[in-house]
């Protein structure tokens, strides 16, 4: 370490050559001394030092290509990758990018996915992402990761991402354990591999080549299922930019979306907060125009709506029981409100007899809420609705109505109080059963009740 500290003192008068040199005798000493900790935190320590303002092609590929092939225990490369990446000068991070983009045309120098991912590594961690376990989706991010701008560059590292994928996948089975934890690894809402993350920022700024990129690749059957991941995280991530007139584009996000259940429905989406400020609003005062903006961002991003059923149902419930998630007293502008059929209650409280008014779940209810939700649920194509949003809280959406009518025709007997509700809900009833049949027999297997509900709301099925 003293002559490393020479060196380095030496450094200051530009002898890069000596600096470098050193640098490149530590790398190739590395398999030597396999497992030594003494000799490799000096490694750790003082090749990004002694490299910090200059390297050059022999220097790179020590780093990510030859030691990557003999050192089997690689995440000591992949330490220094990563301190290189942070302590390296802007024009030496240049430089090594320019030399990795270069490399489109030699696949073959990347001979293993260890060294690929290497790459990867270095890409995302020279980047302008803050964390590589949280991705964001600013989209001024990108302006600090230069090769994202041009779409040279773009398809320079997404095809670089894609061979790493191919590789990756390339000696195991689709049904394997490797593709199981390949597929784990893509659903986590962080923690993203680094090629995805990669995918990801160019996309920021080349949604649709991306998209072409990662489609056409899409029928390789070995990476189908992380590609269409890829595709369905982008549309959830950049929904607004997702060109979704594009038929091929739009069976792959649905077929990804019933691969990936129930992990994507977890992702980050910068419309979530809209849709649910307005479900909250129209669960609260329904007014037409407010209904049809719902519908619209309904039929425009279906899938990205269908994650909001749980919501839904969730604020039915709470309209049937008269009082919000904090207990508060919902307005009674446009409520139905019920009354036992035996009246009210007497209770004798000390000396004096008091009239006890029972108010219990379904009792009152909000009709333009429970209409309206129905004429936003009708407006989603059916493919989304029955196939993904069946898996992911339509079916509990539906079972709050059956309740509801339950309670008012059975325990109040005031089915004409839902009689306009019943008729819309019927129609989305039997849509169900003809387009996903063997979905709403297994929802009514699933649950007792259910048959015997469709039954007392005069629902043949």
């Amino acid at each position: 370490e003293e002559s490393l500290d020479l060196i380095t003192a030496k450094s200051i008068y530009k002898d890069i050559e000596g600096a470098s040199a050193a640098a490149k005798a530590l790398l190739v000493s590395y398999k030597s001394f396999h497992g030594n900790h003494s000799f490799i935190r000096i490694l750790l320590k003082w090749v990004p030092l002694l490299t910090q303002d200059h390297g050059d092609e022999n220097l790179w590929q020590l780093v990510f290509i030859e030691e990557s092939e003999q050192i089997q225990d690689w995440c000591h490369l992949m330490s220094l990758v990563c301190k290189c990446a942070l302590e390296w000068s802007d024009e030496h991070t240049t430089a090594c990018r320019e030399w990795i983009v270069s490399q489109q045309t030699k696949y073959s120098s990347w001979k293993t996915a260890c060294s690929l991912g290497l790459v990867l590594r270095f890409l995302v961690v020279s980047s302008e992402q803050k964390s590589i376990h949280c991705f964001d989706y600013d989209d001024n991010a990108h302006l600090h990761f230069p090769y994202a701008q041009s779409q040279e560059g773009a398809i320079s590292l997404t095809n670089l991402a894609l061979y790493y994928v191919s590789i990756e996948n390339g000696g195991a089975s689709t049904n394997g354990p490797q593709n199981e934890e390949v597929g784990r690894a893509l659903d986590r809402r962080n923690a993203l591999p680094d090629w995805l993350i990669l995918i990801m920022m160019v996309g920021k700024s080349h949604q649709a080549l991306v998209s072409r990129l990662v489609l056409e690749k899409i029928d390789e059957n070995r990476s189908a299922l992380a590609l269409s991941s890829v595709v369905l995280r982008m549309y959830i991530m950049f929904p607004l930019k997702m060109n979704l007139s594009d038929s091929k584009l739009r069976n792959t996000l649905l077929q990804a979306s019933n691969d990936h259940l129930p992990w994507w429905t977890d992702w980050r989406c910068p419309l979530d907060g809209q849709v649910s400020e307005m479900l909250s609003n129209l669960t609260k005062s329904p007014h037409h125009r407010l209904v049809q903006s719902v519908a619209d961002i309904a039929k425009q991003h279906p899938l990205i709506f269908v994650r909001h059923l749980h919501f839904i149902s969730r604020k039915l419930l709470e309209d049937g029981s008269g009082r919000d998630s904090d207990h508060r007293s919902l307005m009674k502008r446009g409520r139905i409100f019920g009354k036992h059929p035996l009246g009210d209650a007497v209770a004798q409280v000390r000396d004096q007899t008091v009239k006890v008014v029972l108010v219990l779940w379904g009792y009152s209810f909000n009709e333009p809420v429970w209409t309206s939700i129905l004429d936003v649920l009708m407006t989603l194509p059916v493919e989304v609705l029955f196939s993904c949003g069946a898996k992911i809280g339509l079916t509990e959406v539906l079972e709050a109505y059956l309740r509801l009518f339950a309670v008012q025709i059975v325990e109040l007997n005031s089915g004409s109080n839902t009689i306009n509700i019943r008729d819309k809900f019927m129609k989305l009833i039997e849509s169900f059963r003809k387009c996903e049949g063997e979905g709403f027999e297994d929802w009514l297997q699933q649950n007792d009740n259910v048959r015997q509900l469709l039954s007392v709301a005069d629902i043949g099925v």
